[in-house]
């Protein structure tokens, strides 16, 4: 009756036996004799699930049998067991980041063992759903605890699989039961962070700014600097993306001061994106040295891999082309040890694009492709549009300008929709290269387009695109 219970489809001897609160191996004699009964189906080895119909019945047995309090019970049991499990599971995903410390009111007698990040990574993709499932329940249920610990401390695990449908449904769904009630003011903060970050990577920056700018309230009414300094950091991420780059710095500055050595690893990347951008090649490479070393020693391989990734783009903009694909190269192992496919996706891009400067665009053709294929789905316009622009570069070093075109207009319409200016001046300064040969007139419209975005932006892009127009324009 109690397996009526389960909010989604299958469970395991472990889940069984916390919503009924009995020992793990009663729980799955108990299951295989259902089994065997055809009362459950058994998809795979140790895993359990009803018919419909059955499932309801189960349902409909356990609420006129069992009184609330039994069925609410057991349904916290179930609960405290997966965000038992979660929060050890993310403790390989959050290297270094920030955790929570799970209110539980029935510990699990039994658990699995996960020893490895692959051993985590594989028992969130079998529980997924159910976790998903189980965060709507909680909320359905007035369990605000329940849903907000659950939900935020799967973020990485959808961040890394690309879930990002997930993790807006269930952040939303958890903050609508802990926004209007004062005793959930961590949840409030920490929701609004990490919904903020969904928002950050889908190109919605100001959605992204409303839900940080919330958090940074609560934080604060919390007195918690490690949550404000965090926020404000990611503050500065979305100044960076609207190309506010004092406002960027600015928030990046307080956050390394509020967040301290805990969080100094990724504000020191972030600082040194954005002296790249600026220009600032030398200061770069020193903030991305620096948070190397913070981050190797917090054992946090995720954002090290996204600052040797940045490191690639510094050594690239220097004309560094080894030092840029052996950092691009190392990024790439490292996104695909953790299971980031975005970050892979990212990165292979990078090293198709070097690969393709080095004189063998043959080559890295099918790296692009494979990016594009891995970011496909994912929602995550921005590094979609890099991605298109990257083998749109590689085609046109094949003589192949049409295709090219195609893959840039495709990235222009991207960064419109995101409002992500930078990526609309690069989408123009190579739609003009597609046109130098066919069309000059179309060439200098996009080259134009470009070079005002750059010198609105106060970037030193514009200088080398002005050359490129002083040695195209006709006398």
């Amino acid at each position: 009756r109690l397996l009526g219970l389960v909010p989604g489809l299958r469970t395991d001897g472990y889940g069984a036996a916390a919503a009924a609160g009995i020992g793990r191996y009663q729980a799955e004699r108990l299951l295989e004799h259902l089994v065997d009964l055809n009362l459950l189906d058994q998809p795979t080895e140790g895993r359990y699930q009803f018919h419909d119909l059955l499932r309801q019945h189960a349902r409909d047995t356990t609420e006129r049998t069992d009184p609330e309090p039994v069925r609410r019970a057991a349904l916290a049991r179930l609960l405290d067991y997966y965000l038992t499990v979660t929060v050890a599971a993310n403790g390989y995903l959050e290297r270094g980041g920030m955790t929570i410390e799970p209110h539980l009111a029935h510990p699990p007698a039994h658990t699995p063992t996960l020893d490895t990040n692959a051993d985590a990574m594989a028992w969130l993709d079998a529980e997924c759903d159910n976790l998903v499932a189980a965060i709507a329940r909680a909320a359905e249920q007035g369990m605000p605890v329940h849903a907000w610990q659950l939900a935020y401390t799967l973020w990485r695990y959808f961040e890394l699989r690309g879930r990002y449908a997930d993790w807006l449904t269930t952040h939303h769904q958890a903050l609508a039961v802990v926004r209007d009630k004062d005793q959930y003011d961590d949840g409030v903060a920490a929701i609004n962070r990490t919904l903020g970050t969904a928002y950050w990577h889908t190109g919605d920056y100001h959605l992204a700014l409303a839900h940080y700018q919330q958090a940074a309230v609560a934080y604060d009414r919390l007195g918690d600097l490690a949550g404000a300094g965090s926020t404000l950091c990611n503050i500065g991420n979305i100044h960076f993306k609207l190309c506010a780059y004092e406002l960027a710095l600015d928030h990046y500055e307080r956050s390394l001061h509020l967040w301290g050595d805990a969080g100094a690893g990724i504000v020191l990347s972030n600082l040194g994106q954005l002296c790249l951008r600026l220009g600032r090649y030398a200061d770069a490479l020193d903030y991305h040295d620096r948070a190397l070393t913070n981050l190797r020693k917090d054992a946090d391989p995720r954002h090290e891999a996204n600052t040797l990734d940045n490191m690639g783009d510094v050594y690239e903009r220097l004309d560094d082309l080894p030092a840029a694909l052996d950092h691009y190269e190392r990024s790439l192992a490292l996104f695909r040890s953790v299971g980031d496919r975005s970050g892979e996706g990212r990165a292979l891009n990078h090293v198709g694009m070097i690969t393709a400067r080095l004189g063998d665009p043959e080559r890295a053709l099918p790296m692009h492709e494979q990016a594009v294929e891995l970011l496909s789905g994912l929602g995550l316009p921005n590094t979609e549009g890099q991605v298109r622009n990257g083998i749109g570069r590689t085609l046109l070093a094949l003589g192949r300008a049409e295709e090219a075109r195609e893959y840039h207009e495709r990235a222009l319409a991207m960064a419109i929709d995101s409002d992500n200016r930078f990526l609309r001046a690069q989408c123009h300064e190579y739609l003009g290269d597609t046109y130098r040969d066919s069309d000059p007139a179309t060439a200098r419209y996009h080259h134009h387009k470009a070079l005002a975005s750059y010198t609105e932006l106060g970037l030193p892009d514009a200088a080398n695109l002005r050359q490129t127009l002083d040695s195209s324009t006709p006398t």
